[in-house]
């Protein structure tokens, strides 16, 4: 990666030399360019256009259902808190409605996850649109990104920051999706936006936002928002130290710290409300499986994967998740042909390399690499990297710089910017086309496709039911124990309102069937079928296995 980032900085400079010639810049594109600040009209259609791209990606490449078992969760109790409730009753026959991170605990059903995604969740929940969560808080990471990109350099730069989000297949396809990385990517990259702020002006109510921001990721991704502090704590500490001002970064530090404490005592809080008792009440996570520890050793999720050898985790284990994630950066960060995806953050160091602000972002992706080393659940690579997501925005940032460094431009004052550019540059910006376009091409559908299955999960039940007008029934739907299942996240937790979607165990089903008998009964088959249950409960039509067809997981 570093040398084809080395490789991409030497093609750019080297049509730079031999093409030296200058053109006229067009009167249109020097009004734009000579502007102090971005136009409003232009930032309007950026943030519309990121919104407008995820909920597309959510609906039509992922049908606006969850796929992964961590989103179903985080759905499943934003439908909670929808009702103004911190938890569901757990139903009768409890064991046709398990799902993985779901816990059923004393009577009550909730998920193990922390609840500000959830809570974010709430208010699409009520317009029948949850899917459109991730596409706002994107947009607003786009606007981010912007800032950030703004203050190091200036907008124009900016703007070329978020068009790259906007093309990143990683940064949209979490857009689309319903994980809480973008909830977490979007409160780090908004910390460390008022850390900047707050350094740059000397101002107390900078460091107030940054330790909010900070502090309510931690309500979102707890091990991500610790591993984040590396970023701030960094910038802080080497302000600091670089200006001779120890006591002013001591009493910034401690004003972010000071507006963390209240989000550390709430999601401890929020645990030992839903811990069982025999857990310790601080992590839930252990509560719903006790090996979903970071570590070393033979117990680190076992019983879960194994994802080589034999259960637990090692550090070779670590070592080649942080490979895989890494290979899998280097094609899906920009969807760029090669491994150039990276390769501009590679040119960024020939801008920042005496820059704490660039040592600070690079200190936030080495903090999330090594400490997701040290996870087993990292060597999987669902939705891209997302374990390391939240350095997405920054790097993003760097990207664009990057690019800068590479064109060998420079942000030179509005009134004095050149009136002609250089051959070799355009065919530079032509370069970035058609890596864009070879993206948009062949990259980005290619992984549009896949997304209709994604995770070994499709929206067809819940289309299904929806052209045939089925309400009010029962349907037991094929899964693999607690996974792979298209019915759970259409439920009503309090079983309420609409049909009932629980799993198939096949001769038990009739206890179920038994339960409610006035609800007409389907199945939904491993071949992604729904079928009719004849009879009455108890009859062999009824208690049949369920079928041997296709799998098409």
């Amino acid at each position: 990666i570093v040398l084809v980032g080395g490789l991409l900085l030497l093609i750019f400079r080297f049509l730079a030399q031999v093409f030296p010639t200058t053109l006229p810049l067009s009167p249109i594109a020097l009004r734009w360019i000579a502007k102090p600040n971005a136009p409003r009209a232009l930032l309007a259609t950026l943030f519309v256009l990121t919104l407008l791209g995820g909920a597309w990606i959510s609906a039509t490449g992922l049908g606006s259902v969850p796929h992964v078992n961590d989103e179903a969760a985080y759905l499943f109790q934003a439908k909670i808190f929808a009702e103004g409730k911190l938890a569901a009753d757990v139903p009768a026959d409890a064991e046709f409605f398990a799902h993985e991170h779901v816990l059923q605990s004393e009577g009550r059903w909730f998920s193990k996850y922390p609840p500000l995604f959830s809570l974010l969740m709430v208010p699409w929940v009520w317009i029948g649109v949850p899917w459109m969560t991730n596409p706002l808080l994107a947009a607003l990471t786009g606007f981010l990104i912007f800032k950030i990109t703004q203050l190091l350099t200036d907008w124009r730069w900016g703007v070329v920051a978020w068009l790259l989000a906007l093309t990143s297949p990683f940064f949209m396809m979490m857009a689309g999706s319903m994980m809480a990385h973008m909830t977490a990517a979007f409160l780090i990259t908004a910390s460390i936006y008022f850390t900047l702020r707050g350094l740059r002006d000397d101002e107390t109510r900078w460091a107030i936002l940054a330790g909010l921001c900070l502090g309510a990721a931690i309500l979102a991704r707890p091990y991500t928002a610790l591993l984040a502090v590396s970023a701030p704590l960094f910038l802080i500490a080497t302000h600091a130290i670089h200006r001779d001002q120890l006591r002013a970064g001591l009493r910034f530090a401690l004003t972010v710290a000071l507006c963390v404490v209240p989000f550390v005592a709430a999601y401890l809080g929020w645990n030992q409300l839903n811990a069982p008792p025999e857990s310790s009440g601080l992590n839930l996570y252990t509560a719903y499986h006790a090996n979903d520890i970071v570590g070393f050793g033979p117990d680190k999720g076992s019983g879960w994967w194994v994802s080589w050898g034999d259960w637990g985790h090692t550090p070779a284990k670590g070592l080649r998740s942080v490979t895989r994630f890494v290979e899998n950066s280097s094609h899906h960060f920009l969807g760029w042909p090669g491994r150039f995806s990276l390769g501009l953050i590679v040119a960024a160091f020939f801008w920042g390399r005496r820059r704490a602000v660039f040592w600070g972002f690079i200190a936030l992706t080495a903090a999330l690499m090594i400490g997701h080393w040290a996870y087993w659940a990292a060597f999987h690579t669902g939705y891209g990297a997302r374990y390391w997501f939240s350095a997405a925005p920054v790097l993003l940032v760097l990207s664009a710089i990057g690019l800068r460094e590479a064109l060998d431009l420079r942000c030179v004052p509005s009134d004095v910017l050149p009136q002609r550019v250089a051959t070799g540059h355009l065919l530079g910006i032509a370069l970035v086309g058609l890596f864009i376009a070879s993206n948009f091409s062949n990259y980005f559908p290619t992984q549009i496709r896949e997304l209709a299955e994604y995770g070994g999960v499709t929206n067809l039940l819940k289309r299904e039911m929806r052209e045939r007008e089925i309400d009010r029934s029962l349907v037991f739907v094929w899964t693999e124990g607690v996974i792979y299942n298209e019915g759970f996240f259409l439920n009503d937790p309090f079983m309420k309102d609409g049909s009932i979607f629980a799993i198939d165990l096949g001769e038990r089903n009739a206890e179920l069937l038994r339960r409610y008998p006035d609800r007409p009964a389907y199945r939904w088959t491993r071949g992604r079928q729904l079928i009719p249950l004849r009879g009455v409960p108890g009859s062999p039509a009824v208690a049949e296995s369920r079928p041997d067809t296709m799998d098409l997981h």
